[in-house]
């Protein structure tokens, strides 16, 4: 697995110690990654059947620490790794959180389906009667043959 290594501000506590956390590489992010942060986003249905825009900061940093928990795969810390107790992200310096934050934006990128293309050209496998949206073929319903019996 690629992975690199990132410096972490000093900790408060000890002074003059070397602070770091290896992170996976963002090209390593797999599906269960995007999974897990979407699943830290909440929408709400408002009564009207559409979505509640409502926002709170404290969505980010769900996001935020859901990759975390995902990509950190070791540090300096006297904790265990995100991945074995996520609750330990709430136990680092501040700087320490933004900077490992600030280090995963590229991992974000990697995983927003948002800015994933949504459709494709068709290919010549493809029927001439069909579209695509994330590369699954889907009948033009205008060109489709229904059989009753």
């Amino acid at each position: 697995m690629q992975t690199f290594r990132l410096a972490l501000p000093e900790h408060p506590d000890h002074p003059g110690v070397e602070q770091w956390a290896e992170l996976r590489a963002p090209s390593t992010m797999r599906a269960g990654d995007a999974k897990a942060l979407r699943k830290a986003i909440r929408l709400k249905a408002n009564a009207g059947g559409g979505w509640d825009k409502t926002f709170s900061m404290g969505d980010l940093d769900d996001r935020a620490d859901a990759l975390l928990v995902r990509v950190i795969v070791n540090w300096s810390y006297e904790l265990p790794v995100p991945a074995a107790d996520p609750d330990s992200l709430d136990e680092i310096p501040i700087d320490a959180w933004e900077t490992l934050r600030d280090a995963i934006e590229p991992h974000q990128e990697a995983l927003d389906f948002r800015n994933r293309a949504t459709t494709r050209e068709p290919t010549p496998a493809d029927s001439s009667a069909s579209r695509t949206i994330s590369g699954a073929v889907i009948p033009d319903p205008s060109t489709s043959q229904t059989t009753t019996s």
